[in-house]
This record gives C-alpha cells, structure tokens and sequence, in this order.
C-alpha cells in the first residue's frame, strides 16, 4: 500500500461509512447484530520551544531535528454487539510531514460475557477503568488510562477473566488480567506481567466508598481505596489513596562523564510508592462547573533525580560553550542534551500536583478552561478549548500551553504550544 493511495483509501472507507446504524436480525434464539461506529477527523499545530535541553541540542548541530509540530488523522472506530458478545476496533491513518506516515489497526474490546446464578462473567479483550479522580487515578489499575488527553480517544482494553455482581448499594468486581506495556498509558515504565485485581463497592448514604486491590507476578501486592461524597446539590468531594506495587524510578548513573557515549538514564531500584488525590466538583444551576484537586504521586521522579538532572544539563551546555568547546564535538553534546530531553516525556513529571478546571455547559457548547500547576518549581500547563455537540456532529478545539517559571520542566518541554482541533461524526 502507497502512502497516498492508502490514506485515499482510508478516508473513502470512512466517509462511505457515514450511514444510519445497521440493526440485523440474528438466528432464532433472538439475537441481534448491532453495528454502530464513527469517524473523526483530527489535526494539530504545535510551535517549538525556544528553552530547554532539546532547544539547545538544536542550537549545536544540525543534525538534531525539531519535535513533532504537525498531525493530522483519520480515525474510524466500529463497534458490535451480538448476544453476550461486544467489541470494538479503531483504524487509524496518522502523517506529519512527507516522512512521517503510519496506518494501524487496533482492536480495543472482544469479549463474551453471561450471568449465572447472579454474577456476570466475563472473557475477552475489555476496558476496566477504576477510581474517582479526574486528572490523576492511582487506583486505575488495570486500564492505566493517561489522563487529560488533547481529544478523548477509544480505550484500548486488556486480556482478562472477569466476574462482578451488582446489587443495591453494593457491587464487587474480580479478574486476571495480562499486563502489557503501552505507549498510552500513565505509567508505560509499568511492567510486563499478568496479575490479579478486585474492586468492592459499597454505598452509605450520599458517600461512595471503593476498595482495590491488586497482585502482579512481578510488582506483588497493591492496596488502595476511595470515597465519593456529595455534600449537597452543589458539591462533591472525592479523594484515592494507594500503595503501589514495587516500581523503579529513573535515575542517573553515577561516575558518568557530561559528553557520554550512552545514554546515562536508566531505572533504579524497584519499592512501594505512595500515592494520594484529593478533589473537589461545584456546579452552580447555570451548569459553571468548578473541578479542583491536587495530588502527590510517589511514582514520579523526586527532586533529587531533578537536581542531578540539572546538574547534568548545566554540564553539558558549559562544556559546549565555553572556552574549551573546540575540544568538545558538537554533535556529542547535542546527542547528550538529547538524552536529557528524553527524561520531560512523562506524564506525571512532578510529585507535587495541583489542577483547576473550570467550565460551563450552555445548549450545544461547552467551554472548558484548565491549569495543571507543579507548585514544587512553578510549571504550569494550561489548556483552553471548547466543545459542541449537536445531534450527531461533535466538534473540538483549543490550545495548550506549555511553561511557567523560567528553569521549571514545564517551561522546559520541546513544545511550547499546541493548537488542536477534531470534527467526529457518529454512523
């Protein structure tokens, strides 16, 4: 398949998908086929950051490219249901410039499923998303879903064997599952593993309370728990704590010269880590929407590794720059910055979090306005967009920014801002 020619094919596909649902009849036992999907469009334009590790890799050497500024794609996702049996799949047709071009396929959901003697059971490819925060979950253990994304996209589930029982006020819920690691996923350092996990629930008045647990072959045990509470008509509270399971950090390789041969980054020793969300919702009757919460997450890099981060960088640059730099190859020391770069790609780049999102739904529209904020060295990433929806069209679209104090990671990152925008169409 040619690029053009695939990517023809991809949109054509698409928009000859653009039709009412597909209801067929099934066989005599009553079953129905349920074909529904939907397309979408997507694009951004992001500029360069003049600050930080990368901007100065490129300052060295021509060789050092620019990150991603441009991307475009087409998204098809197809779901069915027949009987017991659901899934979905999403093809993708993703460029940026003549050079970057890909077309994948994923299958996000197959399963089975049926009730007997009270408890469905379930077998297959599924999304299992827990906890009750909005911008960080610690106890989303088995989806591991990243968090505030730019546009939603289809979830990607994961193999497992699952049984749950819902009743009044009380559901639990049990499986084994295969861990995988996922580009997608809030912690992609995770490892490769299969593992058990359960969840119970249980409802006391206006308060939600959960508890999880989990058990990997490889990162061992992980407890948590959560509580939702309504407080009134306007106000919600919910907060999640959990132990995770052993982790490895980041960390730098002592005795390492600033112009390395290889990369000097690596994972450290593996220990339980603490993480902690509380939060806040308060909806007026004009439906303005108030979402505060803040949250320490022991899987992230701690200050120290950051110290020696910077330490590190401050090395490099001197080196290459200063009076001795004809002794130095360029090349070597953008390679290196390179590397120090690599180490701003992660979700959750501080311990210390702090997110505000407000917004307000009116008819079709919904403006949103959000600022994650590391009060530990005065990032920020702000994101402002909105949304609308009507009856079968959804449209969004808005800019995120990149920055705060000057020497925060935030303010460091290869992109300044990125410019969004995506059109979806149900079928």
């Amino acid at each position: 398949m040619t690029s053009t020619g695939g990517l023809c094919s991809l949109v054509v596909a698409s928009l000859t998908c653009l039709v009412p649902t597909c209801v067929a009849a099934g066989d005599d036992s009553g079953k129905r086929l349920e074909l529904t999907g939907s397309v979408r469009l997507y694009g951004e334009r992001a500029s360069a950051s003049q600050h930080g590790p990368l901007a100065q890799a490129r300052s060295l050497s021509s060789v050092v490219g620019a990150p991603a500024l441009e991307k475009e794609e087409v998204q098809t996702t197809m779901r069915v249901v027949w009987g017991g049996v659901s899934g979905s799949a999403t093809a993708f047709g993703t460029w940026g410039d003549a050079t970057t071009r890909r077309y994948r396929a994923v299958l996000n959901e197959l399963a089975a499923s049926t009730d007997a003697g009270g408890v469905n059971l379930l077998v297959g490819k599924s999304v299992v998303s827990w906890d009750v925060g909005y911008a960080f979950r610690p106890n989303d253990m088995v989806q591991q879903e990243a968090r505030r994304e730019l546009i939603a996209k289809p979830l990607e589930g994961r193999p497992m064997v699952m049984a749950q029982s819902f009743k009044e006020g009380q559901a639990w819920s049990a499986l084994v599952f295969k861990q995988v690691r996922r580009t997608q996923d809030n912690n992609a350092a995770g490892k490769d593993e299969y593992a058990m996990a359960a969840r119970y629930f249980v409802q006391f008045g206006s308060a939600d309370l959960y508890a999880f647990g989990k058990y990997g072959e490889d990162s061992r045990a992980s407890i948590g728990a959560a509580a939702s509470w309504v407080a009134s008509d306007q106000l919600e509270v919910h907060g999640s704590y959990r132990r995770t399971g052993l982790q490895p950090l980041p960390t730098l390789a002592g005795g390492v010269p600033a112009i390395a041969s290889s990369d000097p980054y690596g994972l450290g020793p593996e220990a339980h880590r603490n993480q902690v969300l509380v939060g806040l919702t308060w909806t007026t009757s004009e439906k303005v929407s108030l979402l505060a919460e803040a949250w320490y997450d022991g899987g992230a890099p701690p200050d120290s590794f950051w110290h020696a981060w910077r330490s590190r960088g401050d090395g490099i640059w001197a080196l290459a720059r200063g009076p001795n730099s004809p002794l130095v190859s360029a090349n070597a020391a953008a390679g290196n910055l390179g590397w120090q770069a690599s180490q701003l790609s992660g979700y959750g780049l501080r311990r210390e979090n702090v997110f505000v999102r407000l917004s307000w739904t009116r008819d079709e529209w919904q403006p949103a306005l959000d600022v994650l904020f590391t009060p530990r060295d005065g990032g920020l990433v702000a994101t402002a967009g909105a949304t609308w929806q009507g009856d079968r069209v959804r449209v969004d679209a808005g800019v995120r920014y990149y920055g705060g104090r000057n020497g925060s990671l935030y303010w460091q990152t290869p992109r300044r801002a990125v410019l969004y925008g995506g059109v979806a169409v149900p079928f």
